[in-house]
């Protein structure tokens, strides 16, 4: 059940945004659904780079039983409240750049800089759970998220009240609302003053390693939204928005994929019982095989579906979700390959090949996007995710001896796998 749960939790958050993109875009426009997301960009953006890895020592210190105490929990909060007072003023005094002399928007950014330092304690919040192992805690505070989420998007855009100005405060209040599921987490910390306590000496030692090896993903998951404005326009970056809403599905597809493989036991994959690295081949080509399926049906449904759901106004969306769909599929092998190699004690070439992509990533955005819109933002990221994910795979081929080759493709051993899972599932639904 609780394996269920988390699934679910992972799942929905995307399903949500799907499900709320279209009215968002029809209630707000280009111009406004652009606002909107400039707005939530810098909060996004700062909970992954001014964090300094915060929250990963934090999970890995609490779950040390010897750490575990109130004392380095209150010690986490009060860094993930200096940390985001920090990313508060740094949001506030770049809000004239980010807006590009829009009002409005500025006014907005001044809104995500309030909502920064309660953003930041949730996320210190969601560590320490993570670090106490409450998964169920962190999958109900996700569901609650999502649906507050998706319920206020709803109700808004039903009553006539879907604007730029209340978008955004759904956006920036979910998390915080959402939060209060975790709180049962500070019940589950024994009050034990006598424990060792991990300094911030130790917590940022900690940190900032990941932190460092983490600034390639942020700059090619995060900074897009970030700079969109400035280099082009609201505008644009709605469309780009709307584009990023369709060309995320596949990622949806291969996670469902991921999580039957990953449930099967080793014994029924054949060949996979011998060696990890004939799993790992396998759980690729499955994820890459669900992934070009989901975007090859993605690139037939939306020329249709963007201008039926979102308007036609946003038919200019068609061509970047497209390419978007594309950059999904191609890097879906990589990235389970990427996970091969920090499985295998290797997080270090992993790193190298997202500072690759991000380097391939940052120079199209830059050429491209002051020209070519959200277009240029997306075969952006269509050159990131070609990059980052084969230079993972060309790591485990010269490293570890393992084919590129064998990374894509279907086998018969592949197929055996889907179906004995899901025979033995539907026997122990039907015992």
């Amino acid at each position: 059940m609780k394996l269920a749960q988390m699934f679910v939790s992972l799942l929905l958050p995307p399903i949500a945004a799907l499900v709320s993109a279209p009215l968002l875009a029809r209630a707000l426009g280009q111009t406004g659904r652009g606002e909107v997301a400039a707005a939530n960009a810098p909060i996004l953006f700062t909970t992954a780079v001014l964090t300094f890895g915060l929250g990963d020592a934090a999970t890995y210190f609490i779950a040390r039983n010897k750490h575990r105490s109130t004392s380095l929990t209150f010690r986490v909060l009060a860094g993930f409240t200096a940390l985001g007072a920090l990313s508060a003023v740094f949001t506030w005094a770049a809000a004239p750049v980010l807006s590009r002399g829009n009002a409005q928007l500025a006014e907005l950014l001044v809104l995500t800089a309030a909502a920064t330092v309660p953003t930041f304690v949730t996320f210190g919040i969601r560590a320490i759970a993570s670090g106490i192992q409450a998964f169920d805690l962190l999958a109900r505070e996700a569901m609650i998220t999502s649906s507050i989420r998706l319920a206020a998007t709803i109700a808004l855009f039903i009553s006539g009240h879907l604007s730029v100005l209340s978008a955004t405060l759904v956006f920036l209040l979910s998390p915080v609302v959402g939060a209060i599921a975790l709180l049962p987490v500070f019940r589950r910390i024994p009050v034990n003053s006598d424990l060792p306590t991990a300094r911030y000496t130790e917590l940022f030692g900690y940190g900032h390693r990941i932190w460092l090896g983490a600034l390639s993903g942020v700059v090619l998951s995060r900074i897009d939204q970030l700079l969109m404005v400035p280099l082009s326009s609201e505008a644009e970056l709605g469309i780009y928005v709307v584009a990023v809403a369709i060309g995320e599905l596949p990622s949806v597809v291969a996670a469902g994929v991921r999580a039957i493989t990953f449930s099967a036991d080793s014994a029924e994959a054949e060949g996979a019982a011998a060696s990890t690295a004939l799993r790992l081949q396998m759980m690729a080509r499955m994820t890459a095989t669900a992934s070009f399926i989901a975007a090859g049906a993605g690139i037939a449904l939306t020329p249709w579906a963007i201008p039926v759901f979102f308007g036609e106004e946003f038919r200019p969306a068609i061509l970047p979700a497209i390419v978007l769909l594309i950059a999904t599929a191609a890097g879906s092998a990589g990235s389970v390959g990427g996970a091969g190699l920090s499985a295998r004690g290797r997080p270090g070439l992993r790193s190298l090949s997202m500072l690759f992509g991000a380097l391939a990533n940052l120079l199209v955005f830059f050429l491209l996007v002051p020209h070519t819109g959200a277009l240029g933002a997306a075969l952006a990221t269509l050159a990131g995710s070609w990059v980052a994910g084969t230079a993972n795979l060309i790591a485990l081929s010269r490293v570890f001896g393992m084919p590129v080759s064998s990374f894509y493709g279907i086998r018969r051993s592949d197929l055996h796998v889907i179906i004995s899972t899901i025979s033995r599932r539907k026997g122990n639904h039907a015992a």
